[in-house]
This record gives structure tokens, sequence and C-alpha cells, in this order.
């Protein structure tokens, strides 16, 4: 029925022309960095910790944290800033550490006003004390 002779080449369908297409851009996709700024965490961390613990008025400990804490952000920050990476963590971590600096010195120096005012009246009370004794 369906007999092919030799000489017959099968038929491929026409093929259309393809038009040229445009070349597709795609933005470049920004990947945010992997790492963290280790000196911005420990600056939150030191700020944080010595805004907690300053109310231990007698203690000279988070006063040292809250110092460490600054100088920490500060170089967090600058090493972000020249990477290029955000540095809102270092900036955060420095103003939390600068609260707790100024707090703690704030409670200090109340604590201070506080013992010489206390120290005063107890030497007033004793000279009272002493003037009924000589009656």
């Amino acid at each position: 029925m369906d007999e092919m002779n030799n000489n017959q080449v099968p038929q491929q369908p026409e093929q259309q022309p393809q038009q040229p297409q445009q070349p597709i851009y795609q933005q470049p996709i920004m990947v945010a960095s992997a790492q963290s700024n280790g000196m911005a965490i420990g600056s939150l961390i030191c700020g944080i910790l010595a805004i907690v613990l300053c109310w231990a008025s007698y203690l000279v400990f988070p006063v040292i944290l809250a110092a460490v804490g600054v100088v920490l952000g500060v170089v967090g920050r600058q090493k972000a800033v020249k990477s290029g990476a955000p540095s809102g963590m270092a900036t955060a971590g420095m103003a939390i550490s600068i609260v707790g600096l100024a707090l703690c010195t704030i409670i200090w120096v109340a604590c201070a006003v506080c013992v010489s005012s206390v120290s005063n009246d107890l030497d007033e009370l004793n000279n009272l004390l002493n003037e009924l004794n000589n009656y």
C-alpha cells in the first residue's frame, strides 16, 4: 500500500526562519554577606550589660563595659564603612554604650552627693549629741 521508493527521501516539515532574538539582560543579584561585624555585636553586648549593671553603682565594671562598648562601636563602624557593609549595628552599639556610660556617671554622681549629704548630716547629729551630753 504505502510503498516507498529508494529514490525518495522522506520530507521534513518546513521550518520557518527564526527571527534574531534580543539578548536578555539580567540585573546582578545582590547577596547579603554572611559575615557579621563582631565588633558591632561586642559593642551591643557591652552597652546592654553596662545599662543593666549600672544600677549596682558600687561596681566599676559597668563603666569599663560601657567604655569598651564605645571603642568597639567606633572601630566596628569604621570597619563596616570601609568594607561597604551596613553599619547600623555598630552605630546602635556605640549609642547604647554611650547611654550606659552616661547613666553610670549620673548614678555615681547621685550616690556621691547622697553619701556626702548623709555624712554631713551625721556630723551635725554627732555635734548635737555632744552638746546634749555636756549639759
